[in-house]
């Protein structure tokens, strides 16, 4: 009842006019993540029926497979360092030095893991016969893998 009392009265509003420059950053900050998470949603939402239909049952399986072993190597990728670097980020988000450190070694370990993953996927490919007939389809997914590198969303989430 007192947030509707609240609109009537306009004091959300003076609320939001009142609130220093930081907050106001990190609630538009707060606002863009959950909207690029929406459209992801979104796009997922209408892509996965129109590849359904245009594909055919024996094509889309084939996608969805490789693209559960590149989930797979996704995480062998990502190796659950977005936790702690966002945290370490965050507490020192004012030092450039420190991170500078942060982020170059986060990306040398992860371009690391990428050269393994790709490496084992090639092995993989090559020794199963069943992927081999579809070894292109693996061989594209890599850029699947690829983006577990270069994403960067665990720094900018950090900093703010």
């Amino acid at each position: 009842m007192t947030v509707i009392n609240d609109i009537k009265n306009l004091n959300i509003i003076k609320r939001v006019k009142n609130l220093s420059a930081d907050k106001v950053h990190l609630l538009s900050n707060v606002f863009v993540n959950f909207g690029c998470k929406w459209l992801t949603y979104m796009c997922s939402l209408i892509t996965v029926p129109y590849l359904a239909s245009v594909l055919g049952v024996a094509g889309f399986g084939r996608i969805f497979f490789a693209g559960s072993i590149m989930a797979y190597f996704y995480m062998m990728v990502d190796f659950g360092m977005n936790t702690p670097n966002v945290r370490q980020i965050s507490i020192h988000r004012n030092d450039p030095n420190k991170l500078t450190e942060i982020f170059s070694s986060t990306m040398i370990i992860k371009s690391f893991l990428c050269l393994i993953a790709v490496a084992m996927l090639v092995v993989l490919v090559e020794a199963v016969p069943v992927l081999k007939q579809e070894s292109k389809l693996y061989y594209f997914a890599i850029l699947q893998i690829v983006a577990a590198v270069i994403t960067l969303e665990w720094f900018f989430i950090g900093l703010e």
